[in-house]
């Protein structure tokens, strides 16, 4: 099982977020592939906040994009987990399934009214076989057995 306090403790011990890849050709002109800590797209990058950069030799420019949105995603990731696993145990807890559009409820509804008429379907199928058993060619263990099957499907109707 995922530990979520474990990752959280990690990511936390990390730099200072956000995390920016910056692309040599793509980003900037000169000098080599990097990520800046500490400074989102779009900010000034001599500012006071601004982390210490790194660089991973031997990466891909997709290595470096997904290890400097991974800094963000997973905080993000863990926070959306932990609300749908709250959700999970309100649901459990108030045991009304969680439905904003009525989506669950209608198909339960559906699913409910295809049980019922394959139940009654089955039931007139069983009442017309028991129309049909003769009796008189059985033993009274079997005439019983008969019996308390028919009055089970007639109370399930």
């Amino acid at each position: 099982m995922i530990n979520l306090e474990e990752i959280k403790l990690r990511y936390i011990a990390t730099s200072v977020a956000p995390w920016v890849a910056s692309i040599e050709g793509r980003d900037h002109e000169s000098g080599s592939h990097f990520i800046m800590t500490g400074i989102a797209v779009g900010e000034n990058i001599k500012q006071a906040k601004r982390g210490e950069d790194f660089e991973i030799h031997g990466a891909t420019i997709a290595d470096l994009d997904f290890i400097a949105h991974a800094r963000q995603d997973i905080p993000a990731l863990v926070e959306e987990v932990e609300k749908l696993k709250q959700e999970l145990l309100n649901q459990k807890t108030v045991g009304v399934p969680i439905d904003t559009d009525g989506v669950f409820e209608k198909s339960i509804s559906i699913v409910e009214n295809e049980i019922k008429q394959k139940l009654e379907f089955k039931i007139n199928e069983w009442e017309v076989l028991f129309a049909e058993v003769n009796i008189s060619n059985l033993n009274a263990t079997q005439i019983f057995n008969w019996g308390m099957l028919y009055q089970r499907m007639v109370q399930k109707k």
